[in-house]
């Protein structure tokens, strides 16, 4: 099963087969994501940036949450 969010701005894509809700509006916890389950993040449609991302582990919440790259494919995207 195909799981696709994507940002706010791009609502005129929402029709896209497997969509399920826009980044903004979505709590990583509402997904009910197992580990290893796989997802894609649609990042600015205009260069059509998709990203896989894979559940590591899920555990309790940290007091400071800090979000943590663990392994890239490809060159990042330059920003605006």
């Amino acid at each position: 099963k195909r799981m696709v969010y994507s940002c706010e701005a791009d609502r005129e894509y929402a029709e896209e087969p497997g969509f399920l809700g826009f980044a903004e509006q979505t709590k990583i916890s509402s997904l009910n994501l197992v580990q290893e389950q796989r997802f894609f993040y649609h990042f600015d449609y205009g260069e059509n940036w998709y990203f896989e991302i894979s559940v590591a582990r899920i555990g309790p919440a940290l007091e400071t949450p800090a979000p943590k790259v663990l392994r890239r494919n490809k060159n990042m995207p330059a920003q605006y």
